[in-house]
């Protein structure tokens, strides 16, 4: 009987650099508006989350980052 090696899952480590992509998009985010009151750091963090669920249903995912950045900067910018 042979064994055979787990291949990466192709779908798990595209998940995993989306995460990390969100991460950054956040850490940007929250430096960028660091200046303004009424944006805190919570605030950012929240809407990120926020916009990370309302597409959490997309399949094709490997385009979220830019696509929430998008939408954050426009609600805060808005």
């Amino acid at each position: 009987m042979s064994t055979q090696l787990d291949a990466p899952n192709p779908e798990t480590l595209e998940t995993r650099q989306v995460d990390q992509q969100l991460r950054e998009v956040e850490d940007r985010l929250v430096a960028r508006y660091a200046n303004h009151a009424d944006l805190t750091e919570e605030v950012v963090r929240g809407a990120v989350a926020e916009l990370r669920d309302r597409y959490s249903i997309a399949r094709v995912r490997s385009f979220l980052p830019i696509i929430i950045e998008r939408a954050a900067r426009a609600k805060f910018d808005g």
